[in-house]
């Protein structure tokens, strides 16, 4: 089965959105000078390099 570029964006989106909630979370509950649960620019460039880099795994492993 091959996955569709819909899908590739699809599971990039969810990664990524994923991440950001889950660091975000992180980041505004153990630092307590945290205003907003946002994750900062290299963190999320971080994560998106890591969902590209998941997704593209994926696509390898069903080809």
């Amino acid at each position: 089965m091959h996955i569709s570029l819909k899908q590739g964006v699809g599971l990039f989106l969810h990664l990524f959105f994923l991440g950001n909630f889950v660091a975000g979370s992180l980041e505004y509950v153990f630092l307590p000078a945290r205003k907003n649960p946002i994750p900062g620019p290299l963190t999320m460039l971080v994560i998106g390099v890591i969902s590209v880099g998941l997704v593209l795994l994926q696509v390898c492993r069903e080809s």
